[in-house]
């Protein structure tokens, strides 16, 4: 109890570390079944390539294309001629320059002092002339001067039309106005406008002072109100981005394309405006999403759990499930960035799905966790719009087939016809799938041949992983398996030389143990290795042990407790001699469980008659001459303990019937119940009663009665 709970202690702290990593990969895998679908249809490459690939403009429509739902899109083409216009609308924009007003001003001074210094007016003349040039040129500057440069390239642009912006006060505040091209005035208009406003000011005013103020005003102003690019790209730009987008709608049911008829333009649009809107989700669309994510991942994780609850793989199963899981995700979505759009019109084939369930199956060895993965896939495969009707159905067919021809599987040169008999059974569900979908003879035969790739390339790759993990990990797949049964290790190599009785008893209970393993659905060829390696600890004191004993019995001459002690350690020493040939730990518990707890019956006999004769009052009790390992915690270990009892026991009959087998068989049967070295394993009354017709076939068939021929001599 003591050991066992040293153990517990030891691998308690284990537990989080593993718990820890689990939920890390759980959130990973989950959250990969949501993003990669989603950002995977956010590429315009992906979205529109293969559509691009499948309906050609001009060509003649082999089938009928009706909306799925009602949804709106956005008309691109009108929404840019309208954004366009307002573009176009929006007039270019002048700001009024006040440097350029100062300085014409000062300019306007210095011009009206340097002209009258020289001329002959009188100085009444010299002030009127001052003062209609000053009173004109503020007139002109505060209506403002264009550049006759820029109104003339407004004009060419099409613009009647002008916004003018002139600072009203502190802090850049402006007013705007429109005004119309043709009602300013630039530069050239200056001479016009003089004369214009002088006839307002003065009429009678003589010739010479009008040409006087005409010359100083017109050398004196320059154009005020100027072009500003960048405000005008800036409003233009505004007033596009005002334009609400041209929407359309599409009712559901509505004819896209019409079969034999020619494929607009229009009608891809519309079928990109189709999927884009298939891949838009709401918020509640995500959150269904990664709820049903969340779901698959967690039923399958629990599956597996409870089909691998009593192994102490079970971390390591969820481990290898869980990356694989994530690998094969990440490896899908690139497989589908590559060929989408590449005119492919079903890419199932190309899916790399097959991966995962294979290698479970092989590593577990039971189908059932594979077929669990392959479902696990297959929901998260339903994610991508670009799945078919018929892709949940084409994923979980092939899986399943493929594991289901794993129970043919017992060499490694055997996943060669498993392949061969995968490849025939996927042409066979490509051909189903292409009837329902109604795909043309090319696209048959491409298929074929992407899924006979597919799934050559995924046994290919579970045919060099499967070893790393089984070097790596030391997990018992059936190849493994195989190769300990056949490529004996030193340890057994060594039983077989020093204690041949030891050696042939192990391979007599090695063949007992797998057939009752296959009579109960039980793994025959872990029970087989179990069985050949069970007493592999004997190797050390060969001739304690009575199968290997010719004559004397070494423990004739030794007390029944050291005598019980060296039979007792053939189980420690069989556990250290299994570390260092390093078989899997499910071969080791076989070794140590064997005996379980149970009484060596016969010294215990001895001593309690020994004790008895010398007159002692010293009892003997039971639980010094029993063993002290764990009883059996799997059928396979229970089928192994009761396989040797059977067939030691079966060395003791003499001439053996029919009777006399059925009678030793059930008493040690029972035998091992009533001293409850079976509760922990799981196996059923049915279990034992099947174990128990195995094993009698097999005695019987090995011991059977052989004719008498003449001359035989009577023993």
């Amino acid at each position: 109890m003591k050991a066992n709970q040293a153990v517990k202690n030891k691998n308690k702290g284990k537990v989080p570390l593993f718990s820890l990593s689990l939920i890390i990969l759980t959130i990973i895998t989950i959250s990969l079944a949501v993003i990669a679908p989603t950002f995977f249809y956010q590429s315009s490459k992906t979205l529109m390539n293969d559509i691009n690939a499948t309906y050609v403009v001009g060509q003649i429509a082999d089938k009928d294309v009706i909306a799925s739902q009602t949804f709106y899109y956005i008309d691109e083409k009108e929404t840019r001629i309208n954004q366009e216009k307002a573009y176009n609308s929006t007039p270019p924009i002048f700001t009024s320059s006040l440097v350029e007003a100062k300085l014409a001003i000062n300019t306007l001074h210095e011009e009206v002092e340097n002209t009258l210094d020289v001329s002959q007016l009188s100085h009444l003349d010299k002030d009127k002339v001052a003062m209609y040039s000053q009173e004109i040129a503020n007139d002109l500057i505060e209506q403002g001067i264009f550049d006759s440069q820029e109104l003339k390239k407004v004009l060419q642009e099409g613009y009647s039309f002008v916004t003018v912006r002139v600072p009203t006060g502190y802090m850049e505040n402006w007013s705007s106005e429109t005004r119309e091209v043709k009602s300013v005035v630039s530069e050239k208009d200056i001479e016009k406008e003089v004369y214009h406003l002088l006839n307002i000011l003065d009429p009678s005013l003589n010739y010479s002072m009008s040409e006087m103020i005409t010359i100083i005003v017109k050398s004196s102003l320059r154009p005020n109100i100027l072009l500003n690019p960048f405000l005008t790209a800036t409003e233009r730009e505004e007033a596009k981005g005002e334009v609400l987008p041209v929407m359309v709608k599409v009712e559901e049911g509505q004819f896209l394309i019409k079969k034999n008829f020619v494929i607009q333009e229009e009608q891809i649009k519309t079928i990109k405006a189709l999927r884009l809107a298939s891949v838009e989700y709401s918020i509640l669309q995500h959150v269904g999403r990664v709820l049903f994510a969340s779901l698959i991942t967690i039923a399958s994780l629990y599956a597996l759990f409870i089909m691998s609850a009593n192994s102490k793989r079970k971390y390591q199963i969820l481990t290898i499930y869980l990356i694989s899981l994530i690998f094969t995700q990440l490896l899908t979505f690139f497989i589908l960035y590559i060929f989408s759009g590449k005119g492919f019109l079903w890419l199932d084939p190309f899916l790399p799905v097959f991966f995962l369930p294979l290698l479970l199956s092989l590593v577990t060895n039971k189908k059932r966790i594979g077929m669990v993965s392959a479902i696990t896939i297959a929901s998260f495969m339903t994610l991508y719009t670009l799945s078919t009707v018929t892709t949940f159905f084409f994923i979980i067919a092939i899986s399943f087939i493929s594991t289901y021809f794993i129970k043919y599987v017992s060499k490694r040169i055997d996943m060669i016809y498993q392949w061969l008999l995968t490849l025939l059974c996927s042409t066979v569900i490509v051909l189903l799938n292409s009837l329902i979908t109604d795909y043309s003879f090319a696209t048959i035969l491409t298929s074929i041949a992407i899924v006979a790739s597919n799934i050559s390339l995924t046994y290919i790759i579970v045919t060099f992983v499967l070893p790393i993990l089984e070097i790596t990990m030391n997990i018992p797949t059936p190849f493994r398996l195989r190769e300990l049964s056949l490529s004996h290790t030193k340890g057994l190599v060594k039983l077989s030389q020093v204690a041949v009785g030891t050696y042939n008893h192990s391979l007599a209970v090695a063949e007992l143990a797998r057939c009752a393993a296959n009579a109960i659905g039980a793994d025959p060829l872990l029970a087989y290795v179990g069985a050949l390696y069970h007493d592999i600890g004997k190797q050390e004191n060969p001739d304690y042990f009575i199968e290997n004993q010719s004559g004397d019995n070494k423990h004739t001459d030794l007390k029944a407790s050291l005598s019980v002690a060296i039979i007792k350690s053939h189980v420690k020493i069989g556990l250290e001699k299994g570390r260092e040939d390093k078989l899997p730990i499910e071969v080791l518990d076989i070794i140590n469980e064997h005996h379980g707890t149970d009484i060596i019956a016969i010294f215990l006999k001895e001593a309690q008659e020994e004790a008895a004769s010398g007159g002692t009052n010293i009892k003997v009790g039971e639980h010094d001459y029993s063993y002290k390992n764990e009883i059996p915690q799997t059928p396979e270990s229970a089928i192994v303990m009761l396989a040797d009892s059977v067939e030691a026991a079966s060395r003791s009959i003499g001439k053996g019937t029919s009777a006399k087998y059925e009678k030793m068989i059930y008493s040690i049967i029972m035998g091992k119940i009533e001293r409850k070295q079976l509760f922990a394993s799981r196996l059923t009354l049915n279990d034992l009663d099947d174990i128990a017709k195995a094993f009698f076939q097999n005695l019987i068939g090995k011991y059977h009665v052989r004719m008498k021929y003449p001359g035989d001599k009577e023993e």
